[in-house]
This record gives structure tokens, C-alpha cells and sequence, in this order.
């Protein structure tokens, strides 16, 4: 039987434990030896795996896997409890070989790892197929909404090597669940959330290295709604299959009158909402609604929505303090303004931490030239993402208005909160802006800029210029 024996204390990582706050999360620092079972066949052709850490088997099939590493940000009680020295997920010894110009396989169960004790691992399973871990996961859910005090259950499948699917949602599947703020929603062992405080939460499934997240809004009441409206181009005529898009990603397409209609469910915080039209009469054309109250078991009546041509796009990049500019806006005309893009204000080091806050995404959507283009967690609204020490927000995402635009040439620069307040997991905003007969320029907040990347693209949508 493999054993896996873990460091004392005089190893380096055991050692930081004692200055990194437990509250943050530890990382387990594990030494693996192991040893053939009964016919068994390791040898030194065998390449062994675990958690990134790989070796050769030795003659006569023993191994020994130093300093293998592992997340601690929580214990037995998920998200929000102390540290336990237990890892929070799932590891797996896999083993491969090439005999005759095929693959072999070995591997063993998911097993945690402790700090301070040793692990033994089962019976090994060879074979000349992978092994049975998911290529990806994907969350579903019955409700985007969970009332306070309710329960919501996760259904987590996942994608097999093969192509087939697999429901891994309890926990004896090896699925491990996160949320993003264990004050706002909790989720157990087995992907059941309960609704703890008014606002929204990702919560986050792992399995055996898969991820999926989904963004879940607690509320006290859920609303119930009919949204109409109608849309028209500049000149007049009806936007026929213009889309509409409303909120917690609501939508529907205008008829040959411009009409649409759609039916939401709203959590009872919101004090209003707003419907963007989107058209394409030859060339991309925006139009926005003013602020509605929502009228529960009713309709909510948006109005006449115009929408108006793409005048203009340029890109804010995160590292630049005087902002891209666009070709100047018409004085006193109302123009719209959509922006979309992630960054980060960290260096790419910042992000190393397995306990980082929020759920970061791995690239910007539209990459700096020449810089590092890795872990990003801000957009133009929300931080959704920050390294563990910078963790100083009770709910995340939070929203904190990261862009600033300017409509007098710079001489002043304005943080600006868009018409579709709620989070956008595309990371597109729409802002209204009054031109002031100079170049919109847009830049991001955040001092210093140098180690920053990511930027965001900008398109200004109003009155042709003549």
C-alpha cells in the first residue's frame, strides 16, 4: 500500500503558517513516498503526478513526491470557517508510461491531504484508458434568485474524457463548493446554497482540477414582471430584430413594429431597471431606456427606446493615466457608451496565493501590448477578484466605478456608474454621457499603473457627426 507522509514542522511552508493569518488560509507542504501493491508493475518508466508535482517511479515501484502543495483557506464547515490543515480539495495520484508507441495509465482514488500525518494510498488502477476525471464542469441551477432563509440546490455535471456526462454533484463525487462571501449565501458538502444576506455571490464547484462558477443574487422577495417597450431607428422607422437586452440576462427581440415584450423575475432590493437595444442598420446602433420602477405582477412600461449609430471606438488601457480618446462629441447631445473589458492593478506575482477573494478570470479579455496579460479581477464597474492580503471588501463582487471619462479634453475626469448597475459577467457596461464638443476620453482608476494590464474597449454610440 503507497503511503503519502506528510512534512513536520520544520519544513519552509509549515514554518510561514505561523505568520500568515489562519483566517487567510495556510498552504500544506506534503512529502509522498509510496510503494507497489501486489501485482502491481512501477518501474522507472512510470511518470507520477500529484497536484503538479511529478517524478519518476523507482525500481521496484517505490516513489517519493516532495513538497507537494495544496489550498487550506477553509475547514470541514466550507467558505467562512477557520483553516483546518486539511486541503480543501481532492487530490489524485496519476501515473503515465509509453510502451510499443502507446499510453498507460495508473491512478489512484481522490484522497485530502493533512498537514502532519501520513496518507495512505488504496489500490492503484492501470489501465490504457485516462482516468475518470471530468474535462470540464458545468453549474445548473432552477433559479438565479435564492430567497433569504431558502435553499437552492447546485447540480454540477461534468464532461468525461470520452465525451460522456456525469452528475458530480455530491460531494462523494469528489466536487468541492466555495462562495465568494459566506455571509451573504453558505453552500455544503453536497452544493446546497442557503440565502443568508441580500446581495450577490458566486459560488464555485472543483473537481480534480475542473471549474465552474455561477453568479447567484439573494434576495428577500422575488419580483414578478412583464417588460415592453418599443424601439425605432434614428430616423424613425421601427427596429425590427433589434435586441433587447434587460436585466440578470433577460431578453427579447423587437417584432416588425418595434414591440417587445419579455417576462423577469427581479429580486425586491432593485429600485429600478433599464433595457438596452441593440440594432445593426448597416452599422452597430445602441439605445437605452431611462430608469424604470419595476411593477410587480404587472407590466413595466420602458417607453420609446431610439437607438444610435457607432460613432467612434477606441481602447482605455490600464497602464495609461491620460486615457484613449475618441473624435470630439457634439456639444450638448447625449451620446451612450458601452465598454467592455477586464484588468488587473496587481503585478502578475500578486496573484500566485491559492486564497485569493472573488473569483478571478486567467487573461484580460483584450490583452495590453508587451504586458504579463494574466489573473485579472477588476472590469469597468466591479472588482470581482483580489490577491488574499488586498481582501478588504465584505461582498464580492463589489462595485466601485473603476472607469473615468472625461468630455472636456482632461481637463477633469468623472467615475462614472453605468445605466446596467447589476454585475455583467461579459463585462459589458453601458454608460449616458453629454458631449462637450471634445474627444470622450476613458481611463481606468487605480495608481501606480506600471504593473497593471488588461484594457478596456470603449464604443460611443449617438449623432452621426456632420
Amino acid at each position: 500500500m503507497a503511503s503519502l507522509t506528510s512534512k513536520g514542522a520544520g519544513c519552509p511552508l509549515a514554518a510561514s503558517a505561523h505568520v500568515v493569518p489562519l483566517w487567510l488560509g495556510a498552504t500544506l507542504a506534503i512529502l509522498m513516498t509510496g510503494s507497489p501493491l501486489l501485482g502491481q508493475v512501477l518501474d522507472p518508466s512510470w511518470s507520477l503526478t500529484v497536484n503538479g508535482r511529478t517524478v519518476q517511479a523507482n525500481p521496484g515501484g517505490s516513489f517519493r513526491i516532495a513538497n507537494v502543495s495544496a489550498a487550506d483557506s477553509f475547514g470541514a464547515g466550507g467558505p467562512g470557517t477557520p483553516p483546518d490543515f486539511r486541503s480543501d480539495d481532492f487530490l489524485r495520484l496519476v501515473g503515465t508510461r509509453s510502451v510499443d508507441g502507446r499510453t498507460e495509465y495508473v491512478f489512484s482514488e481522490p484522497f485530502q491531504i493533512r498537514q502532519g500525518q501520513t496518507f495512505r494510498i488504496g489500490g492503484l488502477t492501470f489501465t490504457d484508458v485516462p482516468p475518470p476525471q471530468p474535462r470540464s464542469i458545468q453549474i445548473e441551477v432552477p433559479s438565479d434568485f435564492v430567497v433569504l432563509g431558502s435553499q437552492l440546490p447546485l447540480t454540477v455535471i461534468g464532461v468525461l474524457a470520452d465525451g460522456s456526462e456525469k452528475d458530480l454533484s455530491p460531494q462523494t463525487s469528489w466536487t468541492i463548493y466555495r462562495t465568494s462571501n459566506s455571509s451573504v449565501a453558505s453552500v455544503d458538502e453536497n452544493g446546497l446554497v442557503i440565502g443568508r444576506a441580500a446581495g450577490a455571490v458566486f459560488v464555485t464547484a472543483v473537481n480534480e482540477g475542473a471549474t465552474a462558477t455561477k453568479l447567484l443574487i439573494i434576495t428577500e422577495e422575488i419580483l414578478d414582471t412583464t417588460v415592453e417597450g418599443f424601439v425605432q431607428l434614428p430616423d424613425g422607422a421601427p427596429a425590427d430584430g433589434a435586441n433587447i437586452h434587460g436585466p440578470f440576462g433577460s431578453s427579447a427581440v423587437a417584432d416588425a413594429s418595434g414591440h417587445f415584450t419579455f417576462g423577469i423575475e427581479l429580486p425586491s432590493e432593485i429600485g429600478s431597471i433599464t433595457v438596452i437595444a441593440r440594432a445593426d442598420d448597416g452599422t452597430p446602433e445602441l439605445g437605452a431606456s431611462p430608469p424604470v420602477p419595476p411593477i410587480d405582477n404587472g407590466i413595466t412600461d420602458m417607453g420609446l427606446i431610439t437607438v444610435q449609430p457607432n460613432t467612434d471606438t477606441f481602447f482605455a488601457d490600464s497602464r495609461s493615466s491620460s486615457g484613449s480618446g475618441s473624435s470630439p462629441l457634439t456639444p450638448g447631445e447625449q451620446y451612450l457608451v458601452q465598454v467592455q473589458g477586464t484588468y488587473s492593478e496587481w503585478e502578475t506575482n500578486d496573484w500566485r496565493s491559492f486564497n485569493n477573494c472573488g473569483t478571478r478570470e486567467g487573461r484580460p479579455i483584450f490583452p495590453s501590448s508587451g504586458g504579463s496579460n494574466q489573473s485579472v479581477g477588476l472590469d469597468a464597474q466591479y472588482i470581482f477578484a483580489t490577491p488574499d492580503r488586498r481582501c478588504r471588501f465584505s461582498q464580492m463582487p463589489h462595485q466601485t466605478n473603476n472607469l473615468a471619462l472625461s468630455t472636456n479634453g482632461g481637463s477633469s475626469w468623472t467615475r462614472v456608474s453605468a445605466l446596467d448597475t447589476e454585475f455583467s459577467a461579459e463585462h459589458s457596461y453601458v454608460f449616458m454621457i453629454v458631449g462637450g464638443g471634445f474627444p470622450l476620453r476613458g481611463r481606468t482608476v487605480g495608481e501606480p499603473r506600471f504593473d497593471n494590464y488588461g484594457r478596456l474597449r470603449v464604443g460611443v454610440f449617438g449623432p452621426s457627426p456632420e
